[in-house]
């Protein structure tokens, strides 16, 4: 007689969830319960005519190296990836509009091999024909290209070692800010503002002033482990491993989803879960005041939507759910190129602008030239997190705001809690925040393996 598969519930289909989803329904009967009509991950994604795929809001660009776990979702269920360029510019702006770019990184792709390099266009004669009169001279802008070039290389080279030394001398951890602003050499102002902090705030979607905050191990060994830093001598490795080209996928973030989710036994859209009650068989209740009971629930929600659903969970954990941080940003998909720099010659794929450190702005503005990332996406259509100008409304296509999670160094201690916690009353949590390093895709999909890890399931 075949055995009863247990039951699954799992709140939340963002990736952490439709990771969970498809790893534990290798075993389990899973129901997806979700409160948008579509899968979560796919709930901003946007058609725009005569396009062939949607737009996903926000776009999610993936290097295999720094995405191993996350490349092998997709590799398992099928999902379609090509490589694509990776270049960015930045660019210095004013209260008008963008002005010339100062900075350039390109990624050349090779296969599977992406070979990063500086380059930015100093032709002379691109200053002399262009008339805006907020334009950097041409000196300042060579100036600043060597300047980012040698504290970019340096911060790669040395980094890994200043982290390596003070473990090893059982220092205190170190904010960010106080690495790259104290010390006897500290960095260039110019190259923290105007070039890291900027690449920086694009990747982990914050402000400049949680980067000040941000533990400097966790970023620093993010990209000793997988990114750029692993082009550099370092004794902290066995051998030098190579950046791989960066990647999209090729039929839409809806493919993802209905890959991830085809081992669920049923999806619950427009869902109003209130609660859920861990037990021996905890139940999710619903806002009519019906409820479902399961072996297991997983809860894939941020982690302030998490403690709203668990009130019956321990006092230590719900306390540590209500201490993360968070920030909020507005992405834009429109038609509007005064958001793009001012010269054509200074757009990229990922156009990072950066106001004056003057003006007191916290944050950089990143615009996204889809079409060179998507040829079948019309040629003036752009995606713009945190605008620094105003929007004309008949130019904008869509409108949505995210919360994001932010490490700080107290960060640690609420992870720990949250694994000390994982089972407990048949309740387990997964989400990019939930792990202690960097909130992204890839640390998501790990939260989702390790559940599946304590319910005998590998992946």
């Amino acid at each position: 007689m075949k055995e009863e598969r247990k039951r699954v519930a799992i709140i939340g289909s963002g990736i952490a969830g439709l990771a969970s989803c498809h790893i534990l329904g290798e075993k389990y009967d899973v129901t997806i319960f979700e409160r948008e009509a579509t899968l979560g991950m796919d709930s901003q994604s946007i058609s725009i005519p005569p396009c062939t795929s949607r737009v996903d809001v926000p776009l999610r660009i993936f290097n295999p190296r720094f995405y191993p776990l996350l490349t092998k979702l997709y590799t398992s269920t099928a999902v379609s990836f090509a490589p694509c360029s990776s270049e960015f510019s930045s660019s210095w702006i004013t209260k008008e509009k963008g002005v010339a770019g100062y900075f350039k990184y390109s990624n050349l792709s090779i296969g599977k091999l992406g070979i990063p390099y500086f380059s930015l266009n100093l032709s002379p004669m691109n200053w002399l024909t262009s008339k805006h009169k907020y334009r950097p001279s041409y000196l300042k802008t060579l100036y600043s290209t060597v300047l980012h070039s040698v504290s970019l290389f340096r911060f790669f080279l040395f980094s890994p070692f200043y982290i390596g030394a003070r473990s090893a001398l059982g220092m205190k951890p170190t904010t960010l800010g106080q690495y790259l602003k104290g010390g006897l050499v500290p960095y260039p102002k110019a190259f923290i503002y105007d070039l890291l902090y900027p690449m920086l705030s694009v990747v982990c979607t914050c402000s400049y002033s949680s980067l000040d905050a941000y533990p400097a191990k966790t970023i620093i060994e993010y990209y000793n482990t997988y990114g750029i830093l692993t082009w550099f001598p370092n004794p902290l490795r066995t051998r030098l491993q190579y950046g791989g080209a960066h990647c999209r996928v090729t039929e839409g973030i809806n493919s993802v989803c209905e890959k991830l989710s085809k081992r669920a036994t049923t999806c619950v859209f427009n869902s109003n879960v209130t609660e859920v009650v861990p037990g021996e068989k905890p139940l999710v209740v619903s806002g009519d005041g019906s409820s479902r009971e399961f072996d297991y629930v997983v809860v894939a929600t941020q982690p302030h939507h998490a403690s709203a659903l668990l009130p019956q969970a321990k006092p230590e954990l719900l306390d540590a759910l209500k201490q993360w941080k968070y920030e909020h940003s507005s992405v834009y998909v429109h038609r509007c190129d005064s958001l793009m720099p001012s010269r054509e010659c200074d757009w990229s794929n990922v156009n990072i602008m950066v106001g004056p450190r003057t003006t007191g702005l916290d944050g950089s503005q990143c615009s996204i030239w889809l079409n060179r990332l998507d040829d079948s996406i019309p040629k003036d259509v752009y995606q713009t997190w945190n605008p620094a100008f105003k929007l004309e409304d008949e130019k904008i296509l869509k409108y949505a705001e995210f919360t994001r999670p932010v490490v700080t160094m107290d960060t640690e201690k609420h992870c720990k809690v949250v694994k000390e916690n994982q089972g407990s009353g048949g309740v387990f949590l997964v989400g990019s925040y939930s792990r202690f390093d960097m909130p992204l895709l890839e640390n998501a999909v790990k939260s989702g393996k390790e559940v599946g890890e304590i319910l005998d399931v590998k992946f």
